[in-house]
C-alpha cells in the first residue's frame, strides 16, 4: 500500500481548549470515527494502575496500592493486546503471576477464561469492577486520576477544526462513556455526549460505522490503532465504504505497523501529520460536495 504519512511522534502533553464550536452544515459532509484510547488518549498507565487497584477485590493483599512501576510497564509492553477496559484485570494478574506481556499476543481468549475460572467471576463482575475502582479514584482524587493521562498533542485542536469546519465526528471505543467526557472536559474540552459511542451501547466498531453509512454519511473516515479491528471492517462487505486509516503513535507493534503497510485497503497515518490530514480530507470534502 501507499503510506501518505510519515512515521513519528511528539512527546506528550496536555492541553486546553475552548469548548468546541460546530459550524453550520453543508451539502455534504466528512464523517469522522476516531478510537480514543491510543489515538486522541494515553491511558496506558491508568488502565493498568486501575486495573491493580480493581485485582485487589479479587485477590486480597496481592496487589497492595500503589501499583509497583514494573508491573505498570510491563502493562504497557501488553497494551497492544487489549480490546476493552475489563481485560486489563486478568492481564495484569497474569503479569503479577509473571507471564510474560508478549505472551497475551496468542490465546488471549483461552487465557482470560482461564483467569475468571479460577475465581468464579466473569466478564460482568470485572466490568462492574473495573468501572467502580475508576469512579472510586476520580471521586477521592480527580486531579490525581486525570494527571495518570495524556492527550496526543495536537489532536484536540486538529478536531476542533474539523468540527468548526461542519464536519461530523464521532468517537468509538471500548471505554465506558464517562471516563471519555471526564478527560476531554479535564483539558477543556466540552465534547457532545452524543458524540461519544462507549461501552454502554454495547456495539462493536463494526456494527457503529455500519450504522454512520445507514444514516448516508457515505465518506467516512475511520481512525484506530488496532490492526485487529481495522482487519474486522475489512472482512464485511456492507463496510466497504469506509476509508481504513491505522494511527501508528498508538499501541500496535513493528508488526502490526509491517502488516498495516502491506494491506492496500489500510494507509498509515503519523501523528506529525495527523492534522493537515484531517484538514485536507474535510477541503476536498467541501470542493467535491458543495
Amino acid at each position: 500500500m501507499i503510506s501518505i504519512l510519515d512515521s513519528g511522534a511528539g512527546n506528550l502533553a496536555s492541553v486546553h481548549l475552548a469548548p468546541l464550536a460546530v459550524a453550520p452544515a453543508t451539502t455534504r459532509k466528512a464523517f469522522f470515527a476516531l478510537d480514543f484510547d491510543g489515538v486522541i488518549c494515553d491511558s496506558a498507565a491508568e488502565t493498568g494502575a486501575s486495573a491493580w487497584k480493581a485485582a485487589e477485590r479479587f485477590w486480597p493483599g496481592r496487589f497492595p496500592s500503589p501499583a509497583p512501576t514494573e508491573y505498570i510497564q510491563a502493562f504497557r509492553a501488553a497494551r497492544p493486546y487489549l480490546e476493552t477496559g475489563y481485560q486489563a484485570i486478568p492481564f495484569i494478574k497474569m503479569l503479577r503471576d509473571g507471564l510474560p506481556p508478549q505472551a497475551l499476543a496468542t490465546g488471549l481468549d483461552e487465557r482470560i477464561n482461564a483467569v475468571f475460572a479460577e475465581i468464579g467471576q466473569d466478564k460482568t463482575s470485572m466490568v462492574q469492577a473495573f468501572g467502580d475502582t475508576r469512579d472510586q479514584w476520580i471521586k477521592a482524587n480527580l486531579d490525581d486520576w486525570i494527571s495518570w493521562h495524556d492527550i496526543y498533542p495536537g489532536v484536540l485542536e486538529a478536531l476542533q477544526k474539523v468540527l468548526a469546519g461542519g464536519q461530523h465526528l464521532r468517537i468509538l471505543t471500548t471505554k465506558q462513556e464517562r471516563f471519555v467526557s471526564a478527560i476531554l472536559s479535564a483539558h477543556g474540552v466540552n465534547f457532545p455526549a452524543d458524540y461519544i459511542w462507549g461501552l454502554e451501547r454495547q456495539e462493536s466498531k463494526e456494527d457503529q460505522l455500519a450504522r454512520l453509512l445507514a444514516n448516508g454519511d457515505n465518506d467516512v473516515y475511520f481512525i484506530e490503532d488496532r490492526l485487529e479491528t481495522l482487519r474486522r471492517v475489512e472482512a464485511r462487505d456492507d463496510l466497504r465504504a469506509v476509508r481504513l486509516y491505522y494511527a501508528d503513535w498508538g499501541y500496535g507493534t513493528p508488526g502490526h505497523l509491517a502488516a498495516a503497510n502491506a494491506d492496500d485497503r489500510i494507509t498509515v497515518l503519523s501523528l506529525s501529520d495527523f492534522p493537515r490530514f484531517l484538514a485536507e480530507i474535510a477541503q476536498e470534502i467541501g470542493r467535491a460536495h458543495v
